[in-house]
């Protein structure tokens, strides 16, 4: 009856982690705002920031890799296709392979400066995004580790009550 009882709780914890890992590794990033794939994260700014620029919002597509920016891409908007090709040229490039962090040191385009504003705004927003994103992740991460120790406690005190009946 011993075997019986080792086995039992052995299988207990393993089942458990085996539960709580699935749970924590089958969460999915994708969202419609942010996604990731081999470590590339792509934040769409078009629901998450609805600053308006000369004449509409400037929905962004921003691809981040280990913290670093690696593109940032212009969605459909309504701006003034002469002005917002001046922010896409001198803008949305200097964007590419500087720290995420550093968003705010990319200068806006003069003559363009509602657009540029709203540009810096989308930017913001996403890195905001990205840094809570980071963080729920960080935190389920460290919910499921005590999770697993909270459980393995509760499985030892069953064993430890089923043996004093015995």
């Amino acid at each position: 009856m011993n075997i019986f009882n080792n086995n039992l709780i052995r299988y207990g914890l393993l089942s458990l982690f085996i539960a709580n890992s699935l749970a924590l590794f089958s969460q999915k990033y994708d969202d419609n705002v942010m996604s990731k794939s081999k470590g590339t994260y792509t934040i769409n700014t078009s629901s998450l920031c609805k600053t308006i620029g000369y004449r509409s919002t400037t929905p962004l597509i921003i691809t981040v890799r280990k913290d670093k920016i690696v593109s940032v891409e212009a969605l459909r908007n309504m701006e003034s296709p002469q002005y917002f090709a001046r922010v896409r040229k001198m803008m949305l490039s200097a964007y590419s392979g500087i720290k995420f962090k550093d968003y705010a040191k990319v200068d806006g385009v003069t003559g363009a400066t509602m657009t540029s504003n709203a540009v810096k705004a989308h930017v913001a927003k996403a890195y905001e995004y990205y840094l809570s994103s980071e963080a729920q992740v960080q935190s389920a991460c460290q919910d499921t580790i005590s999770n697993n120790y909270r459980h393995g406690q509760y499985l030892r005190q069953i064993a430890k009550y089923y043996r004093h009946y015995q």
